[in-house]
Formats: structure tokens, C-alpha cells, sequence
């Protein structure tokens, strides 16, 4: 059976030849007629089994779209021991339901129905399956990965076709071990998650492939106003800058009535007035 190049594991060596014109059901070709040497990717079909879904009756009129993927209730003081299982349906990428397998001209080392079609593989399966689950930084969402956790199942392709459940432990407590870390993590009390397939040739842009799980805080409660008092520093420079201001506007106001007084008593009696000299006899 061909293996997988150590260069890549998107490439397939030797090279599998096309029999009447088609490619086994998990290698396509690059070209029409071309050898079959390009993996298809894995699509999955994730679904949390536990904790249970329960945000629902709490936030039932909120309008967040984030609340139309799971939710589940904890206590912050839970956050460090929490524990996430979840049951995969994986297929093999663009094979038709209608798909006739007494017509295929391969074998196989793997064939499996699932809920999604169907997962198989004319050579034995080296990629490793590991599942991710991170809770995001909300000011650095795409660089902080300290609250990231990655499980490796290796080969086992029972965890592919839901004869095994994907068990992910957690430890969450960072998200609420400070004001400053609340803030990213958890604003509002709520902890946003993503539970994926790592890497490899699984796809991860179906809906389907990523479960989208909001945490919320049972026992959150929006911070309270400091009680430090007002520095006296501050008092004095609104004290200051109230007095100039108010310095200011009276100054302008005088300057303004000044130049009205003057206005009106240049109109009522002219500056200089016409003399007339007497003729002397």
C-alpha cells in the first residue's frame, strides 16, 4: 500500500493510477487523467454530549447569536476541573450519497457508512487525529493561546466514526484568575470556546466541523464602582480651570459692553463738532 511522504502529508507516494478514468474515494487526481496522488480532506460532523446545553431558559431573550451554538452554565470556582465530550460522524469530502461501491475497482483498508457518508482509505491512515479546544482572548483573539488545549487520539479511527467518545479535560481558571484577565477573557461573564480538529487533512470550515460553546458564568456579577476617594490633585484642577474660565468670560463680557457703551455715545454726540468763526467788524 502507498504511504505518506515524509515531506508532506498532503501527498501520497507512489503515485495510484487511475482505473476506468476514477481515483480511489479518499485520492483525487491534479489533473484530468492525471495520477491519483492528492489526499481529499475529512469532513466532520461534531457533537457535544457533555456538559448538556442548559443556557437556553437564562439568556431565552437575549438576542447574541453566539447563544444559537451550546451553552452551558458553570461557576468560575469549576472553571479548573472541567471536562468536555463530544461524539464525531466523519467522511471522506465529496463522495456522493449515491455513491455504488460494487463498482469501485479499489480496496480499501478502511470502509465505514456514517451519519455523513462515507470514511475510507485505499492506504492505511497516518494522519494524527487531535481535537482543540481554546477559549478566547477577546483583545488578542488570534495570538494568545494560553488557554488552548490540544488532545492527540493518534490513529484510532474509532474516534472518527462515533464508536469512541472525544474526551477533552480543561483547565479554565486563568479566565478568571484577575480583573485584568476577566476583562479578555470573560467580559460580561461570559467565556467564548471553539472545539475543533487540529490539523492534518480534517476541514474546518464546515459549520458542522467546529463546535462554537459559550460559557457563562453562574455566579458573575458586573464589578462595582471604585470606592477610592476623588485625588485631591484632580479637585484642585477643576477648581483652577473653573475659576479661569469663569475669569475669562467675564473679562470677554466687559470687553463686549465696553465696546457697545462706546457705540452708542458715538452716535448720540460726535467726536468733533463743527466750529463757526465770527466775522469781527
Amino acid at each position: 500500500s502507498p504511504s505518506l511522504d515524509d515531506t508532506s502529508a498532503r501527498y501520497i507516494t507512489p503515485q495510484i493510477t487511475q482505473i476506468n478514468g476514477t481515483c480511489p474515494l479518499d485520492i483525487r487526481n491534479a489533473t484530468v487523467g492525471g495520477p491519483c496522488k492528492y489526499p481529499k480532506e475529512i469532513v466532520c460532523k461534531l457533537e457535544l454530549i457533555s456538559p448538556v446545553s442548559d443556557c437556553g431558559s437564562v439568556y431565552a431573550n437575549t438576542p447574541n447569536i453566539l447563544l444559537l451554538d451550546p451553552c452551558v452554565s458553570v461557576s468560575s470556582e469549576d472553571l479548573s476541573s472541567m471536562e468536555f465530550r463530544l461524539r464525531a460522524q466523519c467522511a471522506i469530502m465529496s463522495v456522493p450519497s449515491n455513491y455504488d461501491v460494487d463498482k469501485d475497482p479499489f480496496d480499501y483498508v478502511f470502509f465505514e457508512y456514517t451519519d455523513l457518508g462515507i470514511l475510507a482509505f485505499s492506504y492505511p491512515f497516518v494522519d494524527n487525529i487531535s481535537i482543540s479546544l481554546k477559549a478566547y482572548n477577546f483583545e488578542l483573539p488570534f495570538s494568545d493561546n494560553r488557554l488552548k488545549t490540544v488532545v492527540n487520539y493518534g490513529d484510532d479511527l474509532d474516534y472518527l466514526i462515533g464508536k469512541k467518545d472525544i474526551v477533552i479535560p480543561v483547565d479554565l481558571s486563568l479566565a478568571t484568575s484577575n480583573q485584568d484577565e476577566y476583562k479578555k477573557f470573560a467580559p460580561g461573564g461570559m467565556i467564548y470556546t471553539e472545539i475543533m480538529f487540529a490539523d492534518g487533512r480534517f476541514n474546518r470550515k464546515n459549520r458542522t466541523s467546529v463546535v462554537r460553546l459559550s460559557i457563562v458564568l453562574s455566579n458573575y456579577k458586573e464589578p462595582l464602582a471604585s470606592s477610592e476617594p476623588f485625588p485631591w490633585w484632580a479637585i484642585l484642577l477643576i477648581t483652577l480651570g473653573i475659576i479661569l474660565v469663569a475669569g475669562l468670560a467675564a473679562a470677554w463680557g466687559h470687553h463686549i459692553m465696553k465696546k457697545k457703551v462706546d457705540e452708542d455715545a458715538g452716535w448720540m454726540i460726535p467726536d468733533k463738532l463743527p466750529i463757526k468763526k465770527r466775522k469781527l467788524d
